[in-house]
């Protein structure tokens, strides 16, 4: 079976082939991919799209890592990986298995503004935090990087509809392919394998997140399904970020599956399945312990809030009690406060009983005061009477002077009586 070759990478003489015809190597591409100036480029790229949180953070992560660093920082990812590949291959033909907004895309467009494009992705809202679109959103997307080539894009599973595009166009041929869909083993696998056929000679082949701490298995799938097939070389970044794998296709002679035989094969998919099982049980492991653990603090945390209802319920009990007795206190104030009251009134009424007697007792006091003022006006008209001076004469006097002085005297001391309404106000409260 013959493939299609990437003349930019390859080197071919006719009078002999020496050495292997690709020139490229998977390091190749990852060394160049770390240098600052390709930063720089995907920086321009990604502020060229539509922004969004995580355009705005990875462009301050760069920025950052070279103002600290500069050339010795050698970060690299699955952005500047592609758009090396892309400076190199100079690549017709693009496929890409999980497109998501677009990003990794625009950089193969952005670099190879007339390369054909074709992208498949289930396009599931709010995926990983963030909105969705959907492809009419990823090819605005592109058109801002300056793509002048065809591009189509296809949804659904990846692992039913790559199959069927790949049947229908049986004579197409990629430069560049990037796998970055289904993160299960099994769907990683699918996809690794449904594209490695349609991969030029020369061509780069990239697949993310191979350390990604929730997709630990995703290394293991790299290393069964690309990494023992002889006609790739292989090269992986580990060091920084959530990793990335890059292989590119060197033989054209046979597939690998006819070289290796369908019994070897086979031996592959099980030693592979294996692996996959006990990266995946190591995992469940690690999140049982993680589990047993945590249920243990929060037994810790049961108990201890046990303890804490249980104050509560005391100091309840307590509060309860303790508002008891200021009950029977409030209740034992308000009948003596009723008692205080009862007997004020009582008082008011006394009062009131005695001012009117005090009362009556000075209305009679001033009349008898009238009644001796009278007796004494008549006492002295009396002594200047005839009478007086007749009972003088005849020495029958002296019982009528005395009498006469006494009027008088008793009419010089009876003084009007004060008036209880002249105390005021006060006497009413009190």
């Amino acid at each position: 079976m013959s493939f299609e070759w990437n003349e930019s990478v390859t080197f071919r003489d006719k009078s002999g082939q020496w050495l292997d015809p690709v020139q490229l190597s998977p390091e190749t591409i990852l060394r160049a991919s770390a240098a600052p100036d390709v930063i720089e480029g995907v920086i321009a790229l990604l502020e060229r799209l539509q922004p969004d949180d995580f355009i705005t953070y990875t462009c301050q992560y760069y920025r950052e890592g070279l103002r600290r660093f500069g050339e010795a920082w050698g970060y690299t990812d699955i952005l500047t990986v592609l758009y090396t590949a892309a400076r190199y291959l100079k690549p017709k033909s693009y496929l890409e298995i999980g497109v998501f907004r677009g990003r990794s895309m625009a950089m193969v467009a952005g670099v190879a503004p007339n390369c054909n494009l074709v992208g498949f992705d289930l396009w599931i809202d709010n995926y990983a935090g963030m909105t969705n679109p959907g492809p009419a959103f990823v090819k605005d997307q592109i058109k801002r990087v300056g793509h002048r080539g065809e591009i189509t894009l296809v949804a659904g599973d990846s692992r039913e509809t790559v199959p069927a595009f790949l049947q229908n166009h049986p004579d197409l041929y990629f430069d560049l392919v990037t796998v970055d869909g289904a993160h299960s083993a099994e769907g990683a696998r699918i996809d690794l394998e449904n594209v490695i056929p349609r991969i030029k000679v020369g061509g780069v082949l990239v697949f993310d997140d191979i350390r990604h701490p929730k997709h630990p298995w995703l290394e293991r799938v790299w290393d069964v399904v690309v990494g023992t097939n002889p006609n790739f070389l292989t090269a992986k970044y580990t060091a920084l970020g959530y990793g990335v794998a890059v292989a590119v296709r060197h033989a054209d002679e046979h597939r690998h599956d006819e070289i290796v035989g369908d019994e070897l094969h086979r031996l592959r998919t099980l030693s592979f399945t294996v692996d996959v099982l006990r990266v995946e049980l190591d995992a469940i492991r690690a999140e049982r312990d993680q589990l047993m653990s945590r249920c243990t603090v929060l037994s810790g945390e049961r108990d201890r809030l046990t303890e804490y209802i249980k104050t509560i319920e005391i100091r309840q009990r307590q509060l309860m009690e303790q508002q008891a007795a200021w009950q029977r206190e409030r209740d034992r104030l308000q009948e003596q406060l009723t008692s205080i009251m009862t007997e004020h009134r009582n008082l008011r009424q006394q009062l009131v009983t005695e001012r009117q007697t005090y009362q009556q007792l000075k209305h009679a006091y001033l009349r008898l005061c009238r009644g001796i003022n009278s007796l004494a006006t008549t006492a002295r008209a009396l002594r200047d009477s005839n009478v007086y001076r007749l009972m003088r004469r005849l020495k029958r006097w002296s019982w009528v002077e005395i009498f006469l002085a006494q009027l008088e005297a008793l009419a010089r001391t009876s003084t009007p009586v004060p008036d209880p309404e002249d105390r005021g106000a006060a006497d009413e409260t009190e």
